[in-house]
């Protein structure tokens, strides 16, 4: 008698089993996500299409951009950056978003249809069919879409403000790019004018040289002085190229594009008002604190409406049955309501609401605290930058100039020697570059400060606080 073990079959079948646990128990011992197994696939990078926005012009009209205008005024350059600069139509999409929100959150849901049929009485010559149709509609209650609706509104004032906090903060950005794109410009005359004055000093030299009053060295040190002078032309070319790339950058033009030179000098220091004043608007003025303010209010009405959960919706509904043998049972009308019975979710609804009332409240206030701040240094910063630049015009470029004359008409005289002469001309150039920079960080720190003002510190009327949000808590700090 031969076994089962023993048939050769069943060695085979077993064989074959076994085979099968192997490669099986192979298989498994590999993790699933082995590269050998499944290789990744080839990474492809997506070609990135720029879409065209309804505010960006044609590629003929940006380059047309300034072509008539022989002098870039700063008016008219932040004038076209607000109009063109994607970050504001990015705001202005955000704001539409939210303000598109209203209608969702005030409307009454869909009602309710429904159809029922009595399947046994389908194909059943004896008995009539038998139908059921619902209809209703949940109706909030009452309050509750107002409070919904005020809520999307005092964000959407929010949404509004953040757009004036992008355009402040692109006002600046052009001012700040502009006096750079200025200075570099005033930098490229004054060293031109300077390696002007410098060949005129060579021919002087080389004058006295060939007459026997001077030595050989005096020519050769204006020509190497002369070298560094072109050496530094190059390098402000290089530098204007990087300051007109940034104003085309927020023109949001190609950064390789012409612009038109600044004017030949910025505006002196004018008149500003005293630091209080500048506070108290500052307070009013500032579109963060504004935000922040219509925010708190959203909270606010939050909290409200969720002491509305703990009242009932109400549903009202109409049915037809057919399968009501009179007919004055088939019409039925009614209503219903939820039961708020779940009174931990709606305490933890109305908390929440709390909480994030008490926290912009806290960030209003310390918001407050910080624009003081930013008005009282920026301040500080362009009433020093106002003593510099009477500073360099009043003391020292008369200085420097006269003490340019005066080692000049010594070095023609051989009263003085060449070495004098070139550090008087070096003293005035650094003077003028001086001058130009402490006039351009003047411009720049009054354009901080009216940033943290939050407007023209000139022309920024003064509001009237009782028509201001209250920054202040209003009682909301005791948690229920």
């Amino acid at each position: 008698m031969i076994t089962m073990t023993q048939h050769p079959i069943a060695r085979l079948r077993g064989g074959a089993l076994l085979a099968a646990f192997l490669v099986l128990a192979g298989c498994a011992s590999r993790s699933p996500f082995d590269d050998s197994l499944y290789p990744p696939p080839r990474q492809r990078a997506l070609p990135i299409v720029v879409p065209q926005l309804s505010r960006q012009q044609p590629q003929a009209t940006e380059r047309a951009l300034f072509v008539d205008t022989q002098t870039l005024e700063l008016d008219s350059l932040v004038t076209a950056v607000l109009q063109r600069n994607p970050s504001i139509a990015a705001m202005e999409e955000t704001w539409r978003a939210v303000r598109a929100r209203f209608p969702q959150v005030t409307s009454l849901d869909d009602p309710m249809l429904s159809y029922s049929i009595a399947p046994g009485t389908l194909a059943n010559d004896r008995i009539d069919g038998g139908h059921k149709i619902d209809l209703s509609q949940k109706f909030p209650w009452p309050g509750k879409l107002r409070l919904r609706g005020e809520i999307v509104e005092r964000e959407a004032e929010a949404a509004g403000y953040d757009i004036e906090i992008v355009r402040q903060r692109l006002v600046l950005e052009t001012v700040r790019a502009y006096y750079e794109f200025y200075y570099v410009f005033r930098a490229i005359d004054i060293n031109q004018v300077n390696l002007d004055l410098l060949k005129e000093f060579q021919r002087i030299a080389e004058t006295k040289y060939a007459a026997g009053t001077a030595s050989k060295q005096d020519p050769l040190q204006a020509e190497v002085e002369r070298y560094h002078l072109e050496h530094r032309a190059i390098v402000l070319q290089r530098m204007r190229k990087v300051a007109q790339a940034r104003i085309n950058t927020l023109l949001h033009r190609p950064p390789e594009l012409d612009l038109p030179a600044p004017p030949k000098q910025a505006d002196a220091p004018g008149a500003r008002p005293e630091l209080a004043v500048l506070r108290t608007r500052a307070v009013n003025a500032r579109p963060e604190l504004q935000a922040l303010a219509r925010r708190l209010e959203a909270r606010r009405t939050a909290r409200e409406l969720a002491r509305k959960e703990y009242y009932p919706d109400i549903t009202v509904m109409g049915t037809y049955n057919s399968m009501w043998d009179s007919e004055e049972h088939r019409w039925m009308i009614g209503a219903a309501i939820n039961l708020p019975l779940q009174l931990e979710r709606r305490r933890g609804l109305e908390m929440e609401a709390l909480a994030q009332s008490n926290r912009l409240a806290a960030e209003l206030v310390a918001g407050v605290d910080k624009v003081a701040l930013e008005v009282s240094e920026a301040y500080d910063m362009l009433v020093e930058s106002e003593h510099v630049v009477r500073l360099y015009g009043e003391k020292f470029k008369p200085v420097a100039e006269e003490n340019l004359k005066a080692a000049q008409s010594g070095y023609e005289a051989s009263k003085t020697d060449f070495l004098t002469l070139l550090t008087a001309e070096k003293n005035l150039m650094l003077v003028q570059l001086a001058a130009e920079q402490a006039l351009t960080e003047y411009h720049q720190r009054r354009a901080d400060l009216e940033r943290a003002v939050g407007g023209d510190i000139e022309a920024m009327p003064l509001p009237d606080p009782q028509n201001q949000p209250n920054p202040q808590p209003q009682g909301d700090h005791s948690h229920e």
